[in-house]
């Protein structure tokens, strides 16, 4: 127009729900139809797929909760956001500056009347671990050089003090320089070598401190002499050490990455000690340890030739000193007398061989990793397939209600339909997973340690016959899972049932749950195979829908806008940050039973209404089980965990 160009638009946007409802869809007689007629349209949440509660405990104060607003035992919709922190960062560095920023927006952001708990900080917990093994690190340190102290005095303590720091430094040098970060299983490393790294630097040490006290040797051959006596066997020594260790860092799957740092960081510490004992331990000896007679030495470097005149000067005899009279008189006998030396050998076997015998009367409990007393468990629930979210998650409520009176607990979460944010089980128990309506997860806190008489797990072990009651009226499995001293695994017991046929491997599996549960001590029983679902499977019949002229994909899309619902459009509401869904379905009366959808009508290519019953067939059946491959064979699974005598 005007040789120039002109934007038009035509229609506007729907801005509110009274926009929508005021759509023609048709018309009856001259009198417009509006969608608003047929349909009723409501500005809302979608229809609730999840549930998420937070419920209060007895010892809630400790977690920081206003007790008079949200007294124990009650129990609030709530909404979880999990924060995650980016590879190489300072979880408690990290952790520390959410709660101020969390702070600054109290009142500003976040009204007064919402309550905000941290329900779980794990930078808070690597924090206090990461001070508790520098803690222990320390008072190792300081019993060794004690230890040292009473032995060689202030001078000899002091070199072993020097040492520790210089091979731990080192140790820790190489530890950045190959990308591992100073966490609990590098720090527990160093708490393991602490004790060992320090020998070779004690042996050169003594040796150097008991050649000064001899005669005939000034501070520089001394040292010189007393390495050369022990130098070889302290190489050969740190070497053998070193060669038990290393086979962990080959250690395959989870635990080799999990415990890799632990034998390379003992292995590195172990070589730098080495190297610390024959180098620089000997240049303080030879600056510290001086020789009591060193005024008396000649021009030499050393006294006279002759031993008796330096023994004399000197006063210091080795066979006189109690040591060397004590141990003497232990084992001359034993060297001099082969009979003598038989019987201690036999003895010696014979005490190694009762101390196995303690294994298997279970006087002693052997497990690779012990229980820690930590602050939180899960409870883990799986209903039958086919029960709906309502029922999960009362189900979840309940156990709630018990756990809300445990003394312990300060609070727990209630994840229905949905997986709670994923801790170290879920890595490898893949409960991120979880977003089924029959699948709920519980959060347990407890009150910490210091305000506890009771282990974690003594704990676990106490609720778990309650809430077995509880699932029980619901015919569903329920599993107390701890957070892992080490790495986490599938179960504590886990059987893998190979085969060639589905039903083969399911009836075996079934049998190896059958001895599980008889068997005391074994619970959370469980396994990979569904119970079944029943399932309606609608098949359209061809033959008639061509001839009432309705394709196979009209039906589909039918039953499926029906059941799923369907976006039409999108509502650009002004204040909105984002555009709203305009979502089509059928309310949920309408399409709760095979009858209610048999009634629903598609349209055929002529325009008529056909019902859907005239042009499929129903038919009710079972879902098929999952299938599950390891190194690509099937398998089934079948899990427990134990809990008792032995454990």
């Amino acid at each position: 127009e005007g040789n120039t160009q002109v934007a038009v638009e035509a229609g506007q946007f729907l801005d509110t729900a009274d926009d929508v409802a005021k759509l023609v869809v048709g018309n009856f007689g001259e009198r417009p139809v509006l969608l608003g007629d047929v349909a009723a349209v409501t500005d809302g949440p979608d229809d609730v797929d999840t549930y998420t509660f937070l419920g209060v405990g007895p010892a809630a104060e400790l977690q920081g909760i206003d007790t008079d607003a949200f007294p124990p035992g009650s129990e609030y919709a709530s909404v979880t956001l999990s924060i995650a922190k980016r590879k190489g960062s300072d979880a408690t560095r990290v952790t520390d500056e959410i709660k101020a920023k969390v702070e600054q927006l109290r009142g500003r952001l976040l009204p007064e009347d919402v309550q905000l708990t941290i329900t779980r900080d794990y930078g808070a917990t690597a924090g206090e671990k990461a001070r508790g093994l520098i803690q222990n690190l320390a008072l190792a340190v300081f019993l060794a050089v004690i230890v040292i102290f009473f032995a060689m005095g202030w001078r000899g303590a002091t070199i072993i003090f020097l040492s520790i720091p210089t091979t731990f430094s080192l140790t820790l040098f190489i530890y950045y320089m190959m990308g591992y970060t100073l966490n609990r299983v590098t720090l527990f490393a160093l708490i393991l070598v602490t004790g060992i790294v320090i020998d070779a630097t004690i042996i050169v040490v003594e040796n150097i401190h008991r050649h000064f006290k001899m005669a005939g040797r000034s501070s520089l051959l001394g040292a010189l002499q007393a390495i050369q006596e022990v130098g070889n066997p302290t190489i050969m020594a740190t070497l053998t050490v070193i060669a038990s260790m290393m086979p962990m860092a080959f250690v395959r799957g989870l635990m080799g990455p999990y415990m890799k740092p632990m034998p390379i960081g003992a292995s590195l510490s172990m070589v730098f000690s080495l190297l610390v004992a024959l180098t620089i331990s000997p240049w303080l000896a030879v600056r510290l340890l001086k020789s009591k007679d060193a005024d008396k030495l000649d021009s030499t470097g050393g006294f006279a030739d002759d031993p008796e005149f330096a023994a004399e000067e000197t006063g210091y005899k080795l066979h006189d000193t109690a040591i060397y009279r004590g141990y003497d008189r232990i084992m001359r006998p034993l060297v001099d007398s082969p009979m003598k030396g038989v019987v201690a050998l036999l003895i010696v076997a014979v005490l190694t061989g009762a101390s196995t015998i303690l294994f298997a009367t279970r006087t002693v409990q052997v497990k690779m990793l012990p229980f820690d007393n930590k602050s939180e468990f899960q409870v883990v629930i799986d209903t039958p397939e086919g029960t709906t979210l309502e029922t999960t998650t009362q189900l979840a409520r309940e156990i709630g209600d018990y756990l809300a009176t445990v003394p312990e607990v300060t609070d727990y979460q209630v994840y229905a339909g949905s997986a709670s944010p994923v801790n170290f089980n879920g890595l490898v128990r893949h409960y991120f997973m979880r977003s089924q309506p029959n699948q709920a997860d519980l959060q347990v806190n407890l009150a910490g340690k210091a305000y506890r008489s009771e282990q974690s797990h003594a704990i676990a072990k106490r609720v778990r016959g309650p809430i077995q009651e509880i699932a029980q009226r619901y015919d569903a499995s329920v599993k107390i899972a701890e957070v892992p001293p080490g790495p986490p695994v599938l179960s504590t017991l886990v059987c893998e049932v190979y085969g060639p046929d589905h039903e083969g491997r399911v009836a075996v599996a079934q049998q190896i749950k059958d001895i599980f549960d008889g068997t005391d001590g074994v619970v959370d029983v469980d396994w990979w195979i569904e119970d079944p679902m029943r399932e309606l499977k609608f098949t359209v019949d061809r033959q008639r829908a061509a001839v009432r002229g309705v394709s196979v994909n009209q039906a589909a899309q039918t039953l499926a806008v029906a059941l799923n619902g369907y976006d039409g459009g999108l509502l650009h509401v002004p204040e909105a940050a984002e555009p709203v869904p305009i979502n089509v379905r059928l309310p949920l009366a309408d399409r709760s039973s095979a009858e209610a959808l048999e009634e629903l009508y598609v349209y055929s290519q002529a325009g008529a209404l056909i019902p859907l019953a005239d042009v499929v067939t129903i038919e009710e059946t079972t879902i098929p089980h999952s299938r599950h491959r390891r190194n690509l064979k099937p398998v089934v699974y079948v899990t427990a965990d134990v809990a008792g005598a032995l454990e």
